[in-house]
């Protein structure tokens, strides 16, 4: 809610970034208060029982202060059934005091009530969960989730002069969980009969601050522009989690509802995590003309982790990486441009998942690095073709012999991405793209055949198609977009012994926008897998959720 936009940058896109990551960077553009008062609101309902209602306004408190807040509440369906209650509240605010001077603070609270916790599936073979219904929650109706987060954070810029800038932002974060589960159908055989599983988790509270400072000074002009940036980052990170109490609820058989009696819980003593991350580096970015572009980046990260785990010593680890990252961008023609590059980074990696023997234990960042080479072809003034080859490599967590989640080895994957996007057609947006790869585990486990040589769950290729037509009559006020993604079949356990088929779904949609005077107003309508496409996904080795059925969603915003 606090967002404008948000961008995912990789591979060319992320050039300019100073520090990039190798698998991508999630770019959030804060939202900015306008100069002028103004409101929208946005109301939304689907097929499946939800609805939601959105308000936001803009304003201004003079001519260097601005406001922007904005308030939600939904109620959340979900393709297995489940529901909830969310309401979230935000504001911002910009102050400018000068040209040079821009500061926003910001703050965000969310709330979640009755959360239902949808179940997850395992097998007592090697084959796939029986055909589950989708859209029925089959209770108990105590398994749920009920919870706040908090995000409060600040950021400035300060241009010293036309050359150099200083940027600097803290952060904070809270995620307070009163209740927590797991809803876990084990031990499926292949007439749909198995045991249920309830984790039940303790209150805990998550907590994260983080900060960053920048300094970028530019030199040089014309056809030689350089700039140099240096960058210091620290985080903070503190979490409590296990202490869960884990309840067979006994027999059970799938899509038959159920009703247990909630049991008294009881908890453990809980292991407590805490990080301590700084980090500084310095990049360069640098153009020749219009024919060569380059930029690197250094930096030094220390990673401090520790672990307090009941009935034993504290643990402490202790890491000091070098990342760093280069990239060549080279214009052969005006229409054809090759890059390539190298990135070695730090990214975080999540919480153990339900059925694993650590569940919910945070996972340590893990050290990422990935080589790429590709080319841009303009192909005309509106339309662009990218295709680059890559190679990535990263640790792989999977569950071990006595069903910890940790890291057995490493997996690299090698392949070609391609994209082509533009409008080919006045009238006619096209992106489309995709990726084939290669991927293989490198661990001790493989060499003795206990686990297989491909990862769990990451296709060999997926495909993506996106299209929106304007039809000539409606003057720009109509348009029709249709959306299709295709993924390959993907080893659904570890010891590569059984494959989630492969799929294909259809998207189809509208908008039609309506103005009148200075108010507008846009009418959207999208199904989504209009095919009612069956499948599953990997939660984890051998625990399986199905995809979402057909939907059908409609959202009006306007202005007011």
């Amino acid at each position: 809610m606090m967002r404008e936009s948000t961008t995912i940058r990789v591979g060319l896109s992320a050039v300019g970034d100073p520090f990039p990551a190798p698998t991508g960077i999630v770019d959030y553009t804060l939202l900015d208060p306008k100069n002028v008062v103004a409101n929208s609101f946005t109301a939304t309902v689907d097929a499946w029982g939800g609805a939601s209602m959105q308000i936001d306004r803009d304003q201004p408190l003079g001519e260097t202060l601005a406001l922007s807040g904005a308030f939600g509440a939904y109620r959340n369906e979900f393709r297995n059934g489940t529901n909830n209650v969310q309401t979230i509240g935000a504001v911002t605010a910009k102050w400018q005091p000068s040209e040079a001077v821009t500061i926003q603070p910001f703050w965000q609270h969310a709330r979640v009530r009755d959360d239902d916790t949808g179940a997850l599936y395992s097998t007592a073979g090697n084959f796939l969960p029986p055909r589950i219904e989708r859209r029925k929650f089959r209770g108990p109706s105590w398994l749920d989730y009920n919870g706040s987060s908090e995000v409060v954070g600040i950021v400035a810029n300060y241009a010293m002069s036309p050359a150099t800038a200083v940027q600097a932002g803290v952060f904070r974060s809270t995620i307070d969980t009163e209740t927590d589960a797991a809803n876990l159908y084990v031990g499926i055989d292949e007439a749909g009969r198995g045991r249920q599983i309830a984790i039940i988790d303790p209150p805990s509270i998550y907590q994260a601050t983080s900060g960053e400072a920048r300094m970028s000074h530019a030199f040089g002009r014309d056809s030689k522009a350089h700039r140099i940036q240096f960058s210091v980052r620290g985080r903070h990170k503190r979490r409590a989690y296990d202490g869960s109490d884990e309840i067979d609820l006994g027999p059970v058989v799938l899509n038959e509802e159920r009703d247990v009696p909630q049991p008294e819980f009881s908890f453990q003593e809980q292991s407590r995590y805490e990080l301590r991350q700084f980090s500084g580096g310095v990049a360069y970015r640098g153009r020749w003309g219009k024919f060569l572009e380059a930029n690197g980046g250094l930096q030094r990260t220390i990673y401090r982790k520790t672990i307090r785990i009941p009935g034993f010593e504290e643990a402490t680890t202790t890491s000091r990486s070098w990342l760093y990252n280069a990239t060549v961008v080279a214009t052969l023609h005006e229409r054809l441009t090759m890059y390539g590059g190298i990135v070695n980074g730090l990214e975080e990696n999540g919480v153990a998942p339900a059925n694993a023997v650590n569940r919910n234990q945070p996972l340590p960042a893990i050290e990422t690095s990935q080589r790429d080479l590709g080319l841009r072809w303009q192909i005309n003034p509106g339309m662009r073709f990218v295709l680059g080859a890559f190679s990535l490599e990263k640790p792989y967590f999977q569950l071990d012999q006595a069903g910890v989640y940790e890291p057995l080895g490493s997996v690299t994957s090698r392949g070609v991405e391609f994209s082509l996007s533009g409008t080919p057609h006045r009238n006619i947006t096209l992106v489309t793209g995709g990726a084939i790869l290669q991927a293989e585990v490198d661990a001790p486990l493989v060499s003795s055949g206990r686990i297989g040589s491909h990862p769990v769950g990451l296709p060999n290729r997926t495909l993506r198609l996106n299209m929106d037509w304007k039809p000539e009559f409606a003057g720009g006020a109509l348009s029709f977009d249709v959306g299709v993604a295709h993924t390959s079949s993907r080893w659904a356990n570890s010891a590569n012994s059984l494959q989630i088929p492969a799929s294909t779904i259809l998207d189809l949609g509208g908008r039609y926008m309506l103005r009148k005077d200075q108010r507008q107003m846009l009418l959207r309508f999208i199904v989504s897998n209009v095919f009612d496409e069956y499948g599953y996904s990997v939660v984890a080795s051998g625990l399986y959720d199905t995809i979402p059925g057909r939907q059908a969603t409609l959202t009006l915003t306007t202005n007011f």
